[in-house]
């Protein structure tokens, strides 16, 4: 199986095959519901933390920057799943053949990961909007920001808003119903000889691949579970980038480390308008000038077109010595 989850295929019998395909599309789209179940219900509000210029842009541009994953601070932030993806592994190694079977075949999915045509741009949220743990890697002086965004209104578009996993044992349980789909169907059609087997495994390889990749960005190490992450993600091709097929336009920025590839992704208002804005609250970081700081942001939202913005500006509620 190459990167993109599509194998050669053997010769085999085309209706033996299709039936294998359906009984594991089947089990597949169980997985799936339970999968979009963790991200479908979540909080009215979500907070993105900022400095002065990202609130600044955000507010006058009306666009979220989605930052390429494999750049981000947390340099564990897309190998993490490959050791929990290992340790599944490992426990199917070590059971029947039909779970040995799916472990060689999960070993090629976990290569795909690193040659993954796409890249990952991910725009990150916390449920706590007034966190000491986020304020802290702000600087002192000139505070940080913590943008309030209604939740259903960051769904839309060509983006995707989920739920961070931190515990270790919901990570591998996760994984091991992922590839109970293919075992069960290796079980269920064990006579069907190897050469229907592997055509099987061929046929839904993209679909298992993007189950799995799915995991890649929504695992996190549990030293992280205080900030209940969400995370805005878009796909991008790695070969893409221009927007001439249809996806996003990659730009760089500078960063105290290098550069950093980003795409612009836009927030936009609900049909009510100036009614049900995308920004529904702005909490200033602790700082030397937290009023100064709040007017100044007032002002910024009244310019932008918000009606009241002295309602949803407030200092944080943090003690910090700055």
């Amino acid at each position: 199986m190459d990167a993109s989850g599509e194998p050669d295929a053997p010769e085999a019998d085309s209706e033996k095959v299709n039936a294998l395909v359906e009984a594991w599309a089947q089990k597949h789209r169980r997985w799936q519901r339970e999968w979009a179940a963790r991200h479908a219900v979540g909080p009215d509000v979500l907070y993105h933390y900022t400095d002065a210029v990202g609130a600044l842009g955000i507010v006058e541009r009306r666009e979220l920057w989605a930052s390429n994953a494999a750049f981000l601070n947390d340099s564990t932030e897309l190998v993490y799943v490959r050791g929990v993806l290992q340790e599944v592994l490992d426990e199917l190694a070590a059971g029947d053949e039909p779970s040995r079977a799916v472990a060689r075949y999960g070993h090629l999915m976990l290569r795909g990961l690193s040659e993954s045509f796409y890249d990952v741009y991910v725009a990150c949220f916390c449920e706590n909007g007034d966190l000491l743990s986020q304020w802290r890697g702000y600087p002192r002086a000139g505070g940080g920001y913590s943008l309030g965004f209604d939740t259903r209104l960051l769904t839309q578009g060509n983006t995707a808003c989920r739920r961070v996993v931190y515990d270790a044992e919901d990570q591998r349980a996760i994984i091991r119903r992922l590839f109970a789909t293919i075992r069960d169907v290796h079980v269920e059609f064990g006579d069907a000889g190897e050469t229907t087997l592997a055509s099987f495994e061929v046929r839904i390889a993209s679909q298992a691949f993007y189950g799995l990749a799915e995991c890649s960005f929504c695992f996190k190490h549990p030293a992280f579970q205080e900030e209940r992450e969400w995370r805005r993600v878009a796909l991008c091709h790695k070969k893409g980038g221009d927007g001439s097929d249809g996806g996003p336009v990659v730009l760089m920025r500078a960063t105290p480390t290098g550069l950093l590839p980003y795409i612009a992704t836009e927030l936009a208002d609900g049909e009510a308008g100036a009614e049900q804005r995308a920004l529904s609250e702005v909490v200033i970081g602790p700082g030397r000038h937290p009023d100064l700081a709040a007017t100044a942001a007032e002002r910024l939202l009244l310019k932008a077109g918000y009606a009241a913005p002295d309602e949803i500006v407030r200092p944080s509620d943090i003690p910090l010595r700055v």
